[in-house]
């Protein structure tokens, strides 16, 4: 009777440390969700503001994207596209706009792969908005305790 006791005990220890590590990566996991949504919306901010130097910091050094033609895409190519792209809509007076929907963020340990939709809409000095929609994958990761985009793609919708 005692070794059945004794089994007993060490289960129900095993499953009470268990259940504190599981309780711990729920609360991490969590943690790394807000903080991934928080850092996309801030990274959306600066790419609308063309914040060159803020939206250099939300992407990985070896940072790659594949653009809605196929081309694929250095972090230093995005960043010039960026200074060019800010210069035109600063010429134009457009006014950007944007919201995602359909976020869907998968956390495996140090990596992420974020989903969504995608609404931007531009809008000219005359007030005429454009509206365009793209869905996007985004991998992020952790490194040196703090995310960053590694990789993404997104793909136009067609209207």
């Amino acid at each position: 009777m005692k070794p059945v006791l004794a089994c007993i005990l060490l289960h129900l220890a095993g499953t009470s440390v268990l259940g504190a590590g599981v309780d711990e990566a729920l609360q991490e996991e969590g943690t790394a969700r807000r903080e991934i949504f928080r850092l996309l919306q801030e990274r959306r901010q600066a790419f609308y503001r063309a914040d060159v130097a803020k939206f250099s910091e939300f992407e990985t050094d070896d940072f790659t994207r594949i653009t809605e033609d196929g081309t694929l895409v250095t972090k230093q190519q995005q960043l010039a596209y960026l200074k060019r792209q800010g210069d035109a809509w600063t010429a134009a007076g457009a006014v950007l706009t944007f919201s995602d929907q359909d976020l869907r963020l998968v956390i495996h340990g140090d990596m992420a792969v974020l989903t969504g939709r995608l609404t931007e809409t531009e809008t000219d000095k005359g007030g005429r908005p454009q509206t365009d929609q793209s869905r996007f994958t985004e991998v992020w990761v952790r490194r040196n305790g703090r995310w960053q985009t590694l990789h993404n793609h997104y793909t136009t919708i067609a209207q």
